[in-house]
């Protein structure tokens, strides 16, 4: 195909190989395969080791690989409960099963989500009211609003955002 379209093979396979040659899914695979999948990238298998190895295309291997490492919402709570009591990554790991470097980068997301979006917030229709009366009729900013509704801003900004979509919508009907 390569040749037809005049490019290089690896620029070809980049462009067009999600399409051409696997298709729009990941293939599916049984549960043995998906076991032999994780221990061989956690046992530090390149991709192109493991793509050979079980005759799946590499970019199938890594997307596979993330559908069965989900991380459920206790083995959340427990990885940030163990880093939060100083436990090291190495012991962190071995308590989850999954490899040192996917913690890491599993807590740094879940502290930037903590630290950007703050707690849950339940938005009651008084709320959006107060919201969007300080926000329009006020000229307050996103930083203000946040102090008095004791919400994260990036939070206020969101919601604001849904519901003037929702005028719109209302507006057009």
């Amino acid at each position: 195909m390569a040749q037809r379209l005049g490019i290089k093979h690896a620029t070809c396979y980049k462009r067009y190989g999600r399409l051409v040659m696997l298709g729009p899914q990941t293939p599916s695979v049984g549960e043995e395969k998906g076991e032999m999948l994780r221990d061989l990238r956690e046992s530090g298998h390149s991709w192109a080791e493991i793509s050979a190895r079980l005759g799946i295309p590499k970019t199938s291997c890594s997307d596979l690989y993330q559908k069965l490492t989900n991380w459920t919402k206790s083995e959340d709570e427990l990885l940030v409960s163990l880093r939060d009591s100083e436990v090291d990554w190495n012991e962190a790991s071995k308590q989850l099963g999954k490899p040192v470097s996917t913690c890491q980068y599993r807590y740094a997301r879940l502290k930037n989500l903590v630290r950007c979006c703050g707690p849950v917030v339940t938005w009651t229709r008084a709320r959006d009211d107060l919201l969007v009366g300080m926000r329009e009729f006020g000229g307050l900013t996103y930083a203000q609003i946040s102090e008095r509704l004791g919400v994260h801003q990036t939070t206020c900004r969101q919601r604001y955002r849904v519901l003037k979509t929702a005028a719109k919508k209302v507006t057009c009907l």
